[in-house]
């Protein structure tokens, strides 16, 4: 499946990580191309490149009786 669908944790709380790059260029990538791939292509177009944490809970939905 290519894209991206959000955060679902099974239950708790969990950390999500997400990279940010500046690159020189546009990529020249097909769609689907793996990570490695994408790391290897913009290895030498970095510009400047953060990270960002976040925190995702799921919560337990209440049960309604019928």
């Amino acid at each position: 499946m290519l894209g991206y669908t959000g955060p679902c944790p099974p239950s708790g709380v969990h950390r999500y990580f997400a990279r940010f790059y500046s690159l020189r260029s546009v990529l020249d990538l097909p769609p689907g191309a793996d990570t490695k791939e994408v790391q290897r292509t913009m290895e030498h177009e970095i510009i400047e490149e953060a990270e960002l944490m976040g925190t995702y809970e799921k919560k337990t939905q209440a049960r309604v009786a019928s």
